[in-house]
This record gives C-alpha cells, structure tokens and sequence, in this order.
C-alpha cells in the first residue's frame, strides 16, 4: 500500500473517526482505524462495535491496500504535523511508515482482516431524505429528553416515527417527553419505526453540515446516514418503544402564554435556591403575572419572583422540577411560550408559541397591508467595474428568496461577504459600553464577510459549543463524546483566535488614526484581545485550550455550560492606556465607535480588494456638532457613503459637503432627489 496525501485532507477525515474509538475496551482492535483505498480515495473506518464511521478524503495512490493501525496514535502525529504533502507505504508485515518535510514516523500496523466488517444492511432498505437543517433540529430538539438508564434501553434513544409526508421525532426519560415532527407531502410512502441510541445521533449531528441534506438508511438491525463526506453506522435499540400517546393530554382547559428568555432566566435564578434533592421551583400563575418561589429549609434560602404572563384561568398552582423545566425552555426557539394544564398532577404541554407572538415574522411585517409580498433589488458596481444585481423578497406562501445576479442562493451563508457592508446605527454606539457579546458579534460580523472560512469555523464552533452544553447539563454526560466535542471546539476555537487576535492588532492602528481625526484630540487609543485562557503564543493556542478545558471541566459540569473558549472572549478597549468603559465620557465612546466602524471599513477593503458599502443611518442626534464635522470630514477621504437622518433641516447647519454629494428624500415609499424644503 502506497499512496500520498495532503495533511489537512488526511486530518479532517481521522478528525471524524477518532472519535468513534472507545476510551476503554475489551475488544483490542477497536483501539484501531482501518485504513484502504478505493476508486482513488483514502477511506478510514472507525468503529466501537455500535456505531461504525467511514469517511475518506482524494488521494495519490501509487498502490491499493488496507491496513489497521493505532488510531489515536496516527491522529496526534497528523495534528501535530504542519500542512504539507505526506508519504504513506505499508509493507507486507503492516508496518507503516509516515514521511513529512520533517522526518519520518514508523508505526506498526496489523492485518486489515482482522478489524471487524461494516454492518450489513440486510435487503429491502427503507430510505428517507431531510434537510440537514431539519434532520438537526429534529434531533437536537429531542434527545435531550432520552434517559441514561441502560436498564431501560428503549428509553436511551430517540423514536423516529416516519409515515408517509410525516417525520416524528420522540424521547422520554419517563419524567419529561420531547416529541418533534415536520411534515413535508413530497417525501416518500414509507412506514419506519426505529429507535436511535443517542450516543449515536450525537455523532450524526456533529457530522452533518450546516447546509445540504443527508440520506437515512433503515436496514433490520443498523440505521446507515449517508453523508457528502462520511457515512455513519447505528445499532437500533431491538426493544419496543413506550405508549407514549397515552401520556399525552388531549384536553388542556387552561392555558398560558409568556415571554421565553424572560420565563427561562428567571426559573434559572429561582433554581438556585431550590432543595438539592428536588430542584422544585413553584408556579402560581394569575391572569396578569406568575409568581416564582424556591426555598431551601436545610440551609434556609429562598427566592420569590415575579414576572408577566397571559393566563385564562384565575389562580393556578403548580410545581416543577427546575432541571426538567429548564431543558424544556433551552429548545423553545420562539420569542413566546405556551403552557397548557389539565390539573396540577398531571401532565403539562410546553409548544412554541407560533402564532401568538407580540413580534410574529419579522419578514411578514415588512409587507405593506394592502400587498402579497415585498421585493427589494439593488444594483452594484465594484471598483473593477463589475455589476451585481442582487434581490429579495418574501411572501408568506413561499418564504424567503435571495437572488445574485440571476441565480437563486439557496443557503444564505454562501452570499456572506459577496457585497461587503459596514453599518453604524444609533444601538450600535453602545458597543463600547455593552456587555462583551456585542464586542464578539462585532468581531464576528467582520470577519465573517472577509473570509468564508472563518464563517465555517464560527458555524461549525457554535454547533460544538451547543451540544457540550447539553451533554454538560445531563447528570451522567458520556465521557468520550465530551472529550469528542472538546475536540471539535478546539479544532474551530483556534481558528477564531487566531483570526480575531491578528483581526485586533490591526483595528487597533487603524483606530488610533480615525480616534484622532474625529476627536480632534491626540488621545491614544488601543484594543486588546482578551482571551478566557492564558496565551503565551499563537503556536500555543491548542495546548493552551486543552490545558483550560481540563482545568475546568469540573467547573463546567457543575454550571451546565462552558466556560472557556472565543464564545466568552471580549476586546479591551483603551484611551490614553486606561479601560475606556470606566473613564471614557458619553463623545468619546461614541467617537471610538465611530473610528471602530470605519476601521472596520478599511479591514475588509483590503482583504476584499473591494470597497465595502458604507452606511450610517440616523446617528446623527447622538453626536454633538463638531465631531459630525470631524466625520464627515473623514468620510470624504473614503468613498461613497450612504447616511440617513430624520431631522430635514440639521445637515444645513454644516458646512462640510462636497459638491459631489447628493441628496434623497423618502416619503412612504416614494425616493425623490433633492433636500426636503
């Protein structure tokens, strides 16, 4: 066997399989990764006898074969190697022998025969094709409620119910039930009932792709998920799943109607003073309000909230276990909750609120009352005198549509960065002052239009990040996928390090010279990454991240959530070498915002080779009128600007127009030029 590859393509495929191989086994040669080659692909298979992954990456073959080797072992020396083109050989004793720019790496290998065979599907497959999208959410949105109970194997996975034009989605650990459907006429008249063992769907969920759509095969004993890039193996739980229905209720007289995040943060803060044993928060729900209680008698603390609601009853009382509770409300993605009672003891119904909602749709709302739809199309000239037409519109009956230059972009993602834009609006003014989400969100809007593989890291990073916060929040989270999904977090986490701190260095510059211009001051300015672990250098970055996750795991399994990594990092702001939050006044926040932006501006120019759009929309009320003056004057050396204002007479009190500037004025709908008289 002889073949060479590059190391980036040989990595990303062992990066899916490692994960599969058992920390501890019985069974020595799950310890190893198979690899061969076939019709000119290097394909590497990774199993722990209950869930098999296969993926594979282009390859030079000078030689087919197959060989079984240490997978761990062969994964840590390709992740420490630089990307370059390596050399693989095995000989006739399975001894293989890695070549990079570096040296050489001798590892020894067994016969390929030995490592255990790919499930059989069996005959008469059944197959169904979902949208990553919905597959994920039907997944993610469910096995959270799976048991861990091994003595009740049913109850270890996830239910799929697929009839014809209907995918079900259900689990249940006896103490609380999750069930998801989506309905969607062209699939297929088939009839599957199968349960998925969640450890599993956790490895299907890490593998599928923001975009796209996977296959799912259902063989008698295995369910195969045929991936663009892998294909993953499952043992079905052989048991029959429980009556769910029956638990069911069909008839809820009383209902109530309440804002999400507000209901979820303060069950959160009531939790906390909840008996251990229990974790029991109570509900006294009214017409108007709820009232919130928790008390804990042994070490005598208690907390009582109380917060808005809808109620069609008069005085209902109720309790929760809090956990139970607050894993509900992470997977309700809708603005508005509804809560349904029977009685007391008895089951409550938790559904979206998708149709009562004080914000509805927000694309709905941008259609005028009298109208079906809206279109919106702009026309574009880059700097090298190309032109883009770009569109989009919405109806009610067929969604969402965005069209570039004639063709239909069918994921969102792949039109971020086509058009680079900058944005100042008056809440944006706030950044310096806010909380650090608004700094990374600024961050990642940047460096997500300049490069479209810092978006796929920051996608890719956020789906890691969300299901290690799941598994941290099970009282018994699987070990290895834990470590698995640290994998992940790292692998993407140290690419958003890397680009946010080189991203820094040079705002900071750009920001000092524009700080200066607007301020009329020759205060100095800086900006600092500030990271949630310690770096003493970029090609420190993983051992770093890796020593923080050891460090904190405890930490984390206690919070339920994670606590270190570029989702919690924050840029430091300084004036004259002091934290502009605390000693900055209300013009020199907002003058640094400004220089911020127009930093940003220049940032994506030069890694665009485009100049962006610029817009600044009616910022001008919070700015006194020198430094307007100082803008504009600065604006003037960029490029074409687009600025909005709904004062018609304060652009007359300023002097700083070119000739080349001109004016627009909009009245319901209608664009005329000129100034409004």
């Amino acid at each position: 066997m002889k073949f060479s590859i590059n190391r980036d393509e040989i990595y990303n495929a062992l990066q899916k399989v490692v994960n599969v191989i058992p920390q501890r086994s019985t069974f020595m040669m799950t310890q190893n990764v198979l690899l061969f080659t076939e019709d000119n692909l290097l394909k590497i298979v990774g199993t722990d006898l209950e869930i098999t992954l296969l993926s594979w990456a282009s390859a030079s073959i000078t030689e087919e074969g197959a060989v079984a080797i240490p997978g761990r072992l062969i994964h840590d020396i390709i992740r420490e190697l630089p990307n370059s083109e390596l050399q693989f050989e095995v000989d006739e004793q399975f001894r293989m022998k890695v070549t990079s720019d570096f040296g050489r790496y001798k590892i020894s290998g067994v016969n390929p025969v030995e490592f255990p065979q790919r499930p059989d599907l069996g005959e008469n497959l059944k197959q169904v094709a979902l949208e990553n999208s919905i597959f994920k959410k039907l997944i993610e949105n469910s096995m959270f409620a799976c048991s861990t109970d091994e003595l009740r194997a049913a109850l270890t996975g996830v239910y799929f119910d697929i009839t014809t034009g209907k995918v079900e989605a259900i689990a249940t650990d006896s103490h609380r039930l999750a069930k998801m459907s989506y309905t969607d006429e062209s699939l297929p008249e088939i009839e599957i009932s199968a349960i998925i063992p969640v450890r599993s769907l956790n490895f299907v969920v890490r593998n599928l792709d923001v975009e796209g759509s996977s296959t799912i095969y259902f063989g008698n004993k295995h369910a195969l998920f045929e991936m663009p890039d892998a294909q993953i193996f499952a043992r079905l739980i052989e048991e029959s799943f429980v009556d769910y229905e029956r638990v069911i209720p069909q008839e809820t007289p009383y209902e109530m109607l309440v804002d999400t995040d507000t209901f979820y943060a303060s069950v959160k803060r009531v939790s906390l003073f909840s008996n251990p044993l229990t974790s029991q928060v109570i509900l006294h729900i009214f017409p108007q309000y709820i009232e919130l209680h928790a008390e804990d008698i042994d070490y005598g603390g208690e907390a009582q909230e109380r917060i808005s609601c809808e109620f069609n009853g008069d005085d209902f009382l109720i309790a929760f276990n809090s956990r139970y509770l607050q894993d509900i409300l992470r997977h309700i993605s809708t603005p508005k909750l509804q809560l349904r009672f029977v009685r007391p003891d008895y089951a409550v119904l938790a559904n979206p609120a998708l149709t009562k909602s004080f914000r509805t749709n927000k694309d709905q709302n941008l259609i005028l009352s009298n109208a079906d739809y809206f279109r919106i199309q702009g026309e574009f000239t880059t700097t090298q005198g190309r032109r883009h037409t770009c569109s989009i519109a919405y109806s009610p009956l067929n969604g969402k549509r965005l069209i570039f230059n004639g063709e239909r972009i069918q994921r969102f993602t792949d039109y971020i960065g086509n058009i680079p834009l900058v944005l100042l609006a008056p809440s944006d003014l706030a950044t310096s002052q806010q909380g650090p989400q608004k700094r990374r969100q600024f961050l990642d809007i940047m460096l997500s239009q300049s490069s479209k593989l810092y978006l796929h890291h920051l996608l890719e990073y956020k789906r890691a990040l969300k299901q290690r916060n799941s598994l941290l929040q099970q009282e018994t989270p699987d070990e290895n996928l834990l470590i698995s999904w640290e994998d992940a977090l790292i692998q993407n986490g140290m690419v958003l390090i890397e680009k946010r701190i080189e991203a820094t260095g040079v705002l900071s510059e750009e920001v000092k010279k524009y700080y200066q211009q607007l301020s009329g001051s020759g205060d100095k300015t800086k900006i600092i990454y500030q990271g949630t672990f310690r770096l003493t250098g970029r090609e420190n970055i993983e051992s770093a991240y890796r020593e923080a996750f050891r460090q904190n795991r405890a930490k984390d399994l206690t919070l339920g959530t994670t606590t270190v990594g570029p989702h919690r990092d924050d840029l430091l702001f300084l004036i004259n070498g002091k934290p502009l939050r605390t000693v900055g006044s209300q013009g020199e926040h907002k003058s640094f915002v400004i220089a911020l932006k127009m930093a940003e501006f220049n940032y994506l120019q030069r890694m665009q080779k485009e100049q962006p759009i610029l817009l600044f929309d009616d910022i001008f009320g919070e700015l006194d009128a020198e430094r307007i003056s100082n803008m504009i004057r600065s604006l003037s050396e960029i490029g074409q600007v687009f600025i909005t204002t709904t004062s018609a007479n304060f652009f007359d009190k300023l002097n700083t127009w070119g000739s080349d500037t001109s004016f627009y004025q909009i009245n319901q709908g209608t664009v005329n030029p000129g100034r409004v008289q």
